[in-house]
């Protein structure tokens, strides 16, 4: 019995190689800017930054609507077709296409945010994914509101509407590192630059479900599934002040 509703993320290229044990959306739209000579330094990812409220209300008015920079994420090699083949063609152009761009966008990053690894930066990006499941598992609105966009927190906290017991989420570790995936850059006005990049995370996961005596009804503490999702951040890098923060996930689909 699940008792914890799969996700599913509408509009997005997409699907994971195993049913997450939390519940997740998220919306898409297109967005065509892709690319920016324009960045200012970068805090620590896991640091929290404070807003005031008009702060808060301007990058409401910026960013709420606009989608993935991106969608993409790589087949796995043994579910690519044989270059011979037009399809073959098709996903081989794809996948150096988002080299070129990626290995771009980290160039871009490294000259002008003084210090930024992308070792480093995806392993916080876990941490902030581990961080989200767990807030949202346990129902911390706080938590959530800090490591989620707007968008992500409202559906997060919508979900959390009617549910009975108490969820606790965990990991026992890693499958596989995390890696960077894509980064992108897109210019929404004059001097206003998003940025969004994608990791993969791959990770062995579990959730109990206690009553109110903290019984456990449902799960098991001993037992986990290997789950791999492909994470989107997203930070307004034009603004002084800002974080990154999750936006939504993509997930593999065919080509």
């Amino acid at each position: 019995m699940s008792f914890v509703k799969s996700f599913s993320t509408v509009g997005i290229r997409a699907q994971s190689m195993n049913t997450s044990p939390l519940a997740m959306l998220t919306g898409y739209q297109t967005f065509k800017n892709v690319a920016s000579r324009t960045l200012v330094p970068a805090q620590s990812l896991l640091v929290r930054h404070y807003s005031s409220p008009q702060d808060r209300f301007n990058m409401r008015v910026i960013i709420r609507d606009y989608g993935v920079l991106d969608d993409f994420v790589p087949l796995k090699r043994q579910d690519r077709p044989s270059l011979l083949s037009k399809k073959g063609w098709k996903v081989s152009m794809a996948h150096w296409k988002n080299t070129v761009l990626s290995t771009l966008g980290v160039g871009m990053v490294k000259f002008h945010v003084k210090g930024f690894k992308p070792k480093q930066f995806v392993q916080d990006a876990e941490e902030l994914y581990n961080e989200m499941n767990t807030a949202f598992a346990s129902g911390n609105l706080d938590v959530l509101k800090e490591v989620c966009t707007e968008t992500m927190f409202a559906k997060l906290k919508a979900q959390m509407k009617g549910r009975s017991g108490t969820y606790k989420w965990f990991t026992k570790g890693e499958v596989e590192k995390p890696r960077l995936v894509t980064l992108r850059f897109g210019r929404l006005a004059d001097k206003m630059i998003l940025a969004q990049a994608t990791v993969r995370i791959h990770s062995k996961q579990g959730m109990v479900v206690q009553n109110k005596k903290g019984q456990i009804i449902g799960g098991d503490r001993k037992k986990t599934q290997d789950i791999l999702e492909y994470i989107v951040l997203q930070r307004m890098i034009s603004q002084p002040g800002t974080k990154w923060q999750i936006y939504c996930k993509v997930h593999e689909k065919p080509m």
